[in-house]
């Protein structure tokens, strides 16, 4: 499988989970550092979904973390309803 993008990788991701999924992001800096919309990809597939599952986001670069997920304006109705 080839993805052309983050937002064609999200929605391949859609189509293997179920309610309950736990989905592990490991290394989310390097993902996002790569593409400056990942966070918006990310958000607006998030904001698509309908079943129930836990996003964890793992990385090495703490700055980026707390910079572009948890001071977020994109994500924070998101992270924090």
């Amino acid at each position: 499988m080839t993805c052309l993008d983050w937002s064609d990788a999200f929605e391949h991701l859609s189509l293997h989970i179920k309610t309950g999924d736990i989905i592990l992001f490991d290394q989310i800096s390097w993902m996002g550092s790569k593409d400056s919309r990942f966070i918006l990809k990310l958000k607006a597939w998030w904001d698509k979904q309908t079943i129930h599952m836990v996003l964890m986001f793992f990385g090495s670069v703490s700055t980026w973390l707390e910079g572009n997920i948890l001071r977020s304006t994109e994500l924070r109705a998101t992270l924090y309803s």
